[in-house]
């Protein structure tokens, strides 16, 4: 007897005009259901460390315990408090892909603002080592960006991340080492 293809495999039953059943709320649903989680409110502001590093201080100093109904496929989230604000922070989201996926599910958990922290290698020798770089716009070519946005060759961000950073570290004693260009 002959198999038909498209009937044996069920990935291929889905039709190309519908939407995906590979949503970022399915995939939490199914986590929760699986796991027995809560669906309980996360922090609104959360940050995505790219290597650990951040994350691991407070985890082993007592600052941030896990946050065991945070239902991110393969994460695990930390929350702390910062200035009196609730904050998570999800570590070792290396590599585009993978943290697109983590802040997709962090914007259906009802995060409203996600930081995403990575490395990189020296841009250029007239920086001291180390350095904090901060990208003040963002040249789109490929990848998800283009889901979330209208069409365009560059993203800026929808405020002015130098004045507002430059802001808080004053508040640190060294202003003098905050230096940015606008152009």
């Amino acid at each position: 007897m002959a198999s038909n293809f498209v009937e044996d495999f069920p990935l291929f039953r889905h039709r190309l005009n519908e939407p995906s059943s590979f949503t970022p709320e399915a995939l939490l649903d199914a986590v929760r259901q699986e796991k027995g989680l809560p669906a309980e409110p996360v922090p609104r502001v959360c940050l995505l460390d790219f290597d650990g590093d951040i994350t691991d201080w407070p985890i082993a100093s007592g600052h941030a315990i896990h946050f065991s109904p945070w239902a991110c496929f393969h994460t695990s989230m930390f929350p702390l408090d910062v200035d009196r604000e609730r904050c998570g922070i999800v570590a070792r989201t290396i590599g585009g892909p993978y943290a697109v996926l983590v802040a997709e599910q962090m914007s259906s958990s009802g995060v409203k603002l996600i930081l995403g922290l990575t490395s990189a290698g020296r841009i250029s020798s007239k920086l001291p080592l180390p350095s904090f770089v901060i990208a003040t716009a963002a040249v789109r070519d490929e990848g998800k960006s283009f889901h979330f946005l209208p069409p365009g060759t560059i993203v800026d961000p929808p405020v002015d991340l130098c004045a507002a950073l430059r802001e808080e570290l004053q508040h640190l004693g060294r202003p003098d080492s905050v230096r940015y260009r606008t152009t």
